[in-house]
């Protein structure tokens, strides 16, 4: 079961939705303030490794603009 992360564009919250079915992705909710326009992030993969990879320098979000991944 694949669990993806999302960014809020109202209060820029970064939180992980599980999905089960493609239908679970169709409305995903912030659960910080409730906002139904997210947007899926690129997120590193785990590999069992600790102190490879940082996410602290994320890119900065596409919210707003149409173009991008989804």
């Amino acid at each position: 079961m694949p669990i993806y992360e999302y960014k809020c564009c109202k209060c820029g919250y970064v939180f992980e939705q599980l999905s089960m079915r493609k239908t679970d992705e169709e409305i995903v909710k912030c659960p910080s303030c409730g906002e139904t326009e997210t947007e899926k992030v690129l997120s590193m993969f785990s590999s069992g490794k600790v102190g490879l990879f940082s996410n602290a320098g994320s890119s900065p979000s596409s919210c707003g603009s149409r173009g991008g991944f989804s």
